[in-house]
């Protein structure tokens, strides 16, 4: 038999980039999975905890809630003056997961509300800023960001409900597993990505960092109508974002009737309904338009909200979870798009950061504390009553589904 002719050195070279390619993807793709699953280990269910077993009030809940928002809005002066400044992305990250692990591993063991919030407020500004410097890392080595990151962001996701529904089957098969153990699970996860981090490619610190303040060169845009009124709309909405992350592991447990080892799984629902929706959401941009879009996005939050202050029938109230989906998808991401359409070049970057900002900062951090109150001040019997809890961003987000509706107006992008 003929041995076959040597391929020449031009298809070796192609061959050789395109195995090149797909290993940075699976090695930035499992760096998503597990920065993503260190968050989804704790975050969905966390209250549960501080509920059942710490005994904090629903103020004390916000407070703790709350550390992320806070730390999200100083994550730019750490991720940009520090990490970008003076470390190697993947060092930085190695070094922070790696406290971080061993600060969450402390958190499954404090019993108390003090020595947790001020714990969770230093492991917040520890993993905040790897949020930024897991992306930009990505985009430093992709050859063509803008098609390859979605689908890498996308194993981010996918980690969050994977590690949901894994720790949700622990508590149901393991009687002696407590919920708060998802602080140790998260912890191991973090110290497995330190240890990971260290194979990342390396991405050298920049030469000049970034100006954290940069956000305020897009204040400008505020003086154009649909801008700022997707900008104040999307603070008010995130307001109540809080009523969702904050309290629905209570409200599943205790007002639905799902067992500790179920509400895991069920809040993983949002995810992958978001998942979904994503993959519909430039179909719908197209068919829809804009403002439509973002609009149908808005009044799914009333909609989900009044499902849950109704409370049952239960098969209804998981489904409403799907809603989610179009909840972040149509309203939170078509606003990034619509933000990138109409923002100037110098200040597309700015403008996104303001928005952000604006919701997962701000509008996130007042948000927890509003929901803290609302569960302390509403309650019957001793525990909290989430008719009456949830029909506070039922009203509020109605209010601005309407005031978007009258007051966006569709427009072609780049009209600015």
């Amino acid at each position: 038999m003929q041995d076959k002719e040597p391929k020449p050195a031009g298809a070796d070279a192609v061959a050789q980039r395109q195995e090149d390619g797909f290993k940075l993807h699976l090695k930035l793709s499992f760096m998503m999975f597990l920065q993503y699953a260190i968050w989804g280990a704790w975050a969905p269910i966390l209250a549960m905890h501080l509920n059942n077993n710490l005994k904090l009030t629903g103020l004390q809940i916000g407070y703790v809630f709350m550390t992320m928002p806070i730390a999200s809005i100083l994550s730019p002066f750490i991720a940009g003056q520090i990490a970008d400044r003076y470390f190697s992305t993947e060092r930085f990250l190695a070094l922070v997961h790696f406290i971080g692990g061993l600060l969450l591993f402390a958190m499954a063991r404090i019993n108390s509300y003090g020595p947790f919030l001020w714990v969770m407020a230093v492991y917040a500004l520890l993993y905040a800023p790897t949020v930024a410097l897991t992306n930009s890392l990505s985009f430093h080595h992709l050859k063509d960001p803008e098609r390859e990151f979605g689908g890498i962001r996308l194993w981010g996701t996918i980690g969050w409900i994977v590690i949901g529904w894994i720790f949700g089957l622990s508590l149901k098969l393991w009687s002696g597993l407590s919920v708060g153990e998802c602080l140790t699970v998260a912890g191991g996860i973090s110290i497995l990505l330190a240890l990971y981090s260290l194979t990342l490619p390396h991405t050298p610190p920049s030469k000049k960092a970034e100006n954290p303040l940069a956000f305020l060169e897009a204040l400008r845009m505020l003086r154009h109508r649909n801008f700022a009124v997707l900008f104040f709309i999307s603070f008010f909405v995130a307001t109540e974002l809080a009523f969702y992350y904050q309290l629905s592991a209570i409200f599943f447990q205790q007002s639905v009737g799902l067992a500790e080892s179920a509400v895991g799984p069920v809040m993983t629902i949002g995810q992958i309904a978001e998942v979904l929706v994503l993959a519909a959401l430039p179909f719908a941009l197209k068919n829809l338009g804009m403002r439509n879009t973002i609009a149908i996005g808005i009044a799914a939050w009333p909609i989900r909200y009044f499902i849950f202050s109704l409370g049952k029938p239960m098969w209804l109230v998981i489904a409403a979870q799907a809603l989610h989906g179009i909840c972040y998808a149509f309203f939170f991401v078509a606003g990034q798009v619509y933000t990138n359409s109409v923002a100037t070049d110098d200040i597309r970057a700015s403008a996104q950061s303001l928005i952000t900002i604006a919701t997962s900062g701000v509008g996130m951090l007042l948000g927890n504390i509003f929901a803290g109150w609302a569960m302390d001040f509403f309650r019957v019997g001793g525990q909290p009553d989430f008719h009456k809890i949830y029909l506070i961003p039922v009203a509020i987000t109605f209010a601005c589904a309407v005031a978007f509706i009258i007051g966006f107006k569709e427009e072609k992008a780049g009209a600015h």
